[in-house]
């Protein structure tokens, strides 16, 4: 089965996104690169999807890998249904560790 990801920054482009046959809407601060999305779009833009299609969210690219846990956490309470992770390949990234976060 293929299903469509639509990358979008908020909710205006995520009603388009839904409109447009996407399967999941895939929010990013595309402003700073593989940047965290702020818990306020998370939550306007789940709001606006309205459980029609599953939102994911990214934690972005950090060089705190102790924050991500907790960054994970509040993406989620603010509805995401999915949280991806920029990595670094840098040895000190290693090992992550933080709650495990189930939606």
């Amino acid at each position: 089965m293929t299903l469509m990801l639509a990358s979008v920054t908020g909710p205006e482009e995520a009603e388009v996104a839904v409109l447009q046959g996407a399967d999941i809407v895939d929010l990013k601060d595309v402003g700073v690169g593989f940047g965290t999305v702020a818990t306020e779009v998370v939550r306007a833009t789940v709001a606006a999807v309205a459980r029609r299609r599953p939102v994911s969210a990214v934690v972005g690219e950090t060089t705190a890998p102790e924050r991500i846990g907790g960054i994970a956490a509040d993406l989620t309470q603010a509805g995401a249904n999915y949280v991806k992770v920029g990595l670094s390949l840098s040895a000190s990234c290693l090992p992550i560790t933080g709650p495990t976060i189930r939606s």
